[in-house]
């Protein structure tokens, strides 16, 4: 081999080296390049200032929301799809109805105080006063109790009428002549209309409570002593 050849090979090796050596730098700058970092996503507040929010909480969010969506159509299918079946509609109707309710009252034990009443499947339950226990004994020895009287309030009475007048009308009428009833005027300005207040025997009451029994315009009610309590000394 010649010294032209010789030199010629070598320099297609110097090349050859050359070519490589700057195709791996090559490569090496593509690998080693920086990578970008993550968006950075901002959140603005009230006052004004902006605060970093990781993207991976906005995604995971985001995924939350899709789920509860998708959970909310989901249900809204199956609600609709049981009023649309006559058979689940049915139950559900079954169970809205009080037929178990009114049963359990029917079956539950009921106090002196209360009374029921059945309307419509519905059971009310009313109020009942207790009853006050009255001896009803004979005694010889001295030792009775208090007999046992009505007392109604009168009202929407005329400046003009009286005691006296209230009485007379009253002993007038059949079966009253003897009756034993007291008749007390109470306190009212000079503006107003009079009021009465009435005691009598307690077989009297249903008598004196029908408002036929009255002047046409005359009140009529039970008299509170809560309400009087100032009058009652005057007659008690």
């Amino acid at each position: 081999m010649d010294s032209k050849n010789i030199i010629l090979q070598e320099n297609l090796q110097q090349i050859r080296k050359i070519t490589e050596t700057c195709g791996e730098k090559v490569n090496v700058s593509k690998n080693t390049q920086k990578i970008a970092p993550p968006a950075k996503f901002t959140r603005s507040l009230s006052n004004g200032n902006k605060i970093p929010v990781d993207i991976t909480i906005i995604n995971t969010h985001k995924q939350n929301n899709k789920v509860t969506l998708e959970t909310n159509n989901i249900q809204n299918m199956n609600i609709k799809n049981a009023s649309q079946n006559p058979s689940t509609s049915n139950k559900t109707k079954a169970l809205a109805t009080p037929q178990s309710y009114a049963m359990a009252a029917k079956a539950s034990v009921l106090t002196d105080n209360q009374n029921t009443q059945n309307v419509n499947n519905y059971t009310l339950v009313q109020s009942k006063k207790k009853k006050k226990n009255l001896g009803t004994n004979e005694s010889s020895s001295g030792f009775v109790g208090v007999e046992k009287r009505v007392w109604i309030y009168f009202h929407r009475i005329q400046r003009t009428v009286t005691k006296t007048n209230i009485e007379s009308f009253i002993k007038d009428q059949p079966g009253l002549l003897d009756s034993d009833i007291n008749v007390k005027e109470l306190p009212t300005s000079e503006t107003q209309n009079k009021c009465f207040v009435l005691d009598a025997h307690f077989d009297l009451k249903d008598k004196l409570y029908d408002p036929s029994f009255w002047p046409k315009g005359v009140g009529i009610k039970r008299y509170r002593f809560d309400k009087h309590r100032e009058n009652n000394k005057s007659f008690l």
